[in-house]
């Protein structure tokens, strides 16, 4: 689960706003580094994307039970 603070969601709000094209959400990407670990990214994912998929994947072992 990702949680977002009051701070990161008004600048998540001011990038959509900000936006000259219309916007669909925001993408989160984490993809392998290497020896340094993994990599993060975000970005704005345009209304008129062709690409129109979404899905989680999560493995077994980042799963977190109590």
């Amino acid at each position: 689960m990702i949680t977002l603070t009051p701070n990161a969601i008004s600048a998540v709000d001011k990038f959509i706003k900000g936006s000259a094209t219309p916007v669909a959400g925001l993408r989160i990407a984490i993809s392998g580094g290497g020896c340094s670990g993994f990599q993060y990214g975000m970005t704005l994912e345009w209304a008129g994307n062709q690409q129109k998929q979404s899905f989680n994947c999560i493995d077994p072992t980042s799963v977190h039970r109590s």
